[in-house]
């Protein structure tokens, strides 16, 4: 069953670590919520996974559309990418906190595919 999602995947992952840091503000199309800090656990040119954590946990649900605004790592901005994404899959385990959540990349002008590609190939660069 494992291999028969690796034959779907279109694009090579990049997987951090909680150590790594790496977050991203994110905002609700559509919505007046307060923008929600999210740990990125990996990313890819399709998509990205996160976990939230909180009050953040009841908003966000499959379907919507969110803009991911930046990439950050310890609190600084590495990467402005402002790209939109609809939430494909949510995983909720009533025993934590946390839940994780995978959302594919939409609407992506040249300029966003450009962003996150330099987001990508640096951090790539960084782990060589």
């Amino acid at each position: 069953m494992e291999e028969k999602s690796r034959d779907r995947r279109q694009f090579q992952r990049l997987i951090f670590s909680v150590d790594n840091e790496i977050y991203s503000t994110i905002h609700i199309v559509g919505t007046r919520s307060e923008p929600i800090r999210a740990l990125i656990l990996n990313m890819s040119p399709g998509g990205v996974s996160f976990s939230i954590t909180g009050r953040d946990r009841k908003i966000v649900k499959k379907g919507d559309k969110i803009i991911l605004k930046e990439i950050q790592q310890r609190n600084k901005t590495i990467q402005p990418i402002n790209v939109y994404a609809e939430i494909i899959w949510r995983f909720e385990d009533p025993t934590t906190e946390y839940i994780g959540i995978g959302a594919k990349f939409s609407d992506m002008t040249e300029s966003h595919k450009l962003e996150l590609n330099r987001f990508i190939q640096m951090w790539q660069k960084r782990g060589k």
